[in-house]
Formats: structure tokens, C-alpha cells, sequence
């Protein structure tokens, strides 16, 4: 949010003031790289602490291998979280991450453009000229990298990984706090006016008696129903527009690469990338696509 924020502050600041002076511009990617390197730290604290930190749970769920398992499998099929995560050891030990920004970005036309007309950028050659930088992060990934819809696939991959973990876990949550609540509603049954005194003792020693409550866990729901499901700020998609999958399949069809696709109906590359990932693509702008590569069901080009 604190990166989503800033950025867009300077996209609507750069629409009604444009400044693009060497100082004005080295204070806007001074202020991207400190929300971004928070980002990253952040990143790699959850993928780190959420394999290390849950060693008390019952070993029936396996829950340290299963989120090793989810983390590797992202880092294998998310060429963004991968960059990330290499970006992160980069940034601690090398350098900042954001290496430039474009004002004017003309490749966004659609209405809501001033929001992302401002595209802050890594810069591939940059990161390639780090001996010690993982080259394999930056494989599958163009010339300038797009910082906002870096860190958006990026965490929204991560947010995924986090539903499933918590899914794992969920029913034995749910089972202690039924054993907790029960518990509590015994000791008011016999006669207590509170529970404040109730206690239960941890290895039969009393010194190490802990007070049974349910407020922690009442602040653990809040934050469950705060974050319900993975991090998205795609539009949603209005009737008509296709599927992500209507998308990638058409364009399979098709025989196209991405570049190909993207040329027929004058986009740029990342922007038909961003329709396989989730931003609804106009109606109008897929039938066009349909008719150009000769997939329309009723229209033909002759």
C-alpha cells in the first residue's frame, strides 16, 4: 500500500505540475526505492519467518515442508517473484533498485493512463552487470522492468502462497479455539463471575502457567477478514470483456508469441502480458484481435 500510495501521488502531482529536473527527479526515484526496499524487506521477512516459525504445529500437518514447497514452487513459475526475491539480496548488499523513470509513458492509453503514465523502472543491463546477481531472475524479463507491475504480480503471487498456507491450518485453529471457548464457559458455569483467573499449566509446571483468553485470537480474525484474499487492483471486468484465459487460449490458437499478438492490435508487449494476468482486456480491442488473426466467429477480414 505504502508503495501503491507514493507512486500514485507522483503520477497525479507529474499530470498537474510535470517538473523532470535532475533534482526533482532524483528526489521521486529517492522516494520509490525507500517504499520499494521496504517492500522487499518485507517480502523475504514472510517467506524467511513463515517456514521458521512454525515448527510448534502437530507434525501430522507438515506445515514447514508444505510452505517450503509453495515458496519454491512460486520462485519456479513466477519470473517476477523470482526477480524480487534476488532483488531483495541486491538492494542489502549492492545498491538501490530503481534506476530511472519515464513521465510520459505514451504505451498506456487507457482512461485511467494518469495513474500509470509515471513508470519507474529497473534497468536489465544494470542488474546484469552485478557479477553476484542471480541471472536466472532475469530471464524472461524486458529491457526496462516496470517497478509498480513488478511489485504487483510479485506480491500478489506471495498473497496466494499465504491463502493456501492458511487454509492448511484453519481447521486446527478452529478446533482450538472451540477447545478454548469451552473451557471458558465450564470454569463460568461453576460459579466464577470472570474468567479472568483461569489458567492452564504447561508441562505440569506451575510456574509456567499461562492465563487462558481469546482476545489474541480475536485480533488474529480481524486480521484474517482484513486479508481474505490475495492482493489485487486489477478493474474489475464488465460484461463482454474476457477471461484472462479466453486471452491466453485465443492467442495459443493463434500460433502468436506475446510481441506477435501485442502488434496486431498496436499495444505493447507488457500490456497484452497484463491481459493474460488478470487487467480485463476491452471487448473491443479482442474481437479486433479475433477478426486480425482470422478467429472471429462471425466477422472475417477480406
Amino acid at each position: 500500500m505504502a508503495l501503491e500510495l507514493e507512486m500514485t501521488e507522483i503520477c497525479l502531482n507529474l499530470q498537474v505540475m510535470p517538473t523532470y529536473s535532475y533534482k526533482s527527479s532524483s528526489a521521486l526515484i529517492e522516494k520509490v526505492n525507500r517504499c520499494l526496499v521496504n517492500l522487499l524487506t518485507s517480502m523475504r521477512g514472510y517467506s524467511d519467518q513463515v517456514v521458521q516459525d512454525f515448527k510448534h504445529l502437530a507434525p501430522s500437518l507438515n506445515f514447514k515442508d508444505a510452505a517450503k514447497n509453495k515458496l519454491s514452487n512460486l520462485w519456479d513459475t513466477s519470473a517476477d517473484y523470482k526477480l524480487m526475491y534476488a532483488l531483495r539480496n541486491h538492494v542489502q548488499h549492492k545498491a538501490t533498485a530503481v534506476h530511472g523513470f519515464s513521465g510520459n509513458d505514451m504505451s498506456v492509453s487507457e482512461s485511467e493512463s494518469w495513474v500509470s503514465r509515471t513508470m519507474f523502472t529497473l534497468t536489465k543491463e544494470t542488474l546484469e552487470a552485478d557479477k553476484d546477481f542471480k541471472k536466472s531472475a532475469l530471464e524472461n524479463q524486458p529491457d526496462k522492468i516496470d517497478v509498480r507491475r513488478l511489485a504487483r504480480a510479485s506480491v500478489r503471487g506471495l498473497g496466494a502462497v499465504h491463502m493456501q498456507l492458511r487454509d492448511i491450518v484453519q481447521p486446527s485453529i478452529e478446533a482450538a479455539r472451540t477447545l478454548v471457548e469451552g473451557a471458558i464457559a465450564g470454569y463460568l458455569s461453576a460459579g466464577n463471575s470472570s474468567a479472568a483467573g483461569l489458567t492452564i499449566g504447561v508441562d505440569d509446571g506451575t510456574k509456567s502457567a499461562r492465563h487462558i483468553m481469546l482476545d489474541w485470537d480475536d485480533v488474529r480474525i480481524d486480521l484474517a477478514l482484513k486479508n481474505m484474499r490475495p492482493p489485487s487492483l486489477w478493474p474489475s471486468r464488465r460484461p463482454g470483456e474476457p477471461s484472462p484465459e479466453d486471452v491466453r487460449r485465443q492467442r495459443d490458437e493463434a500460433g502468436h508469441s506475446v510481441a506477435q499478438a501485442a502488434k496486431l492490435i498496436f499495444v505493447s508487449e507488457q500490456r497484452w502480458r497484463d491481459y493474460e494476468e488478470g487487467l480485463p482486456m476491452p471487448k473491443g480491442l479482442f474481437q479486433l484481435y479475433q477478426i486480425k488473426a482470422g478467429l472471429h466467429p462471425s466477422h472475417h477480414l477480406v
